[in-house]
């Protein structure tokens, strides 16, 4: 799971330390059964991604190709939806509805 679209050049920007990470930044998610999206992320790889709840969520696939400088997955990405109008579940924050 991602908020905003994949990079155009497959490669997240870490605006901490100024560099390219390998890949794509995503948070590792799970679908539940009433497919609300419960994203499984440490509290600081959340509070490190800037302006996350107002970007589109979208539903990214690939390869995990390492860990981000937050400890958050890194994936070659095959492919990205939108997933619009969601229900997504934050560790301690709560529960919001995608844009």
């Amino acid at each position: 799971m991602r908020f905003g679209k994949c990079p155009a050049n497959g490669k997240s920007r870490n605006y901490r330390d100024g560099v390219s990470e390998k890949g794509v930044s995503c948070y590792a998610a799970v679908i539940a059964e009433d497919k609300r999206i419960h994203l499984e992320a440490s509290l600081t790889a959340l509070l490190s991604g800037p302006g996350f709840v107002d970007r589109p969520a979208y539903a990214v696939r690939g390869e995990q190709i390492g860990r981000g400088s937050d400890g958050e997955p890194v994936l070659r990405v095959r492919g990205a939806k939108r997933l619009k109008g969601r229900a997504i579940v934050f560790p301690v924050i709560g529960e919001v509805v995608s844009k």
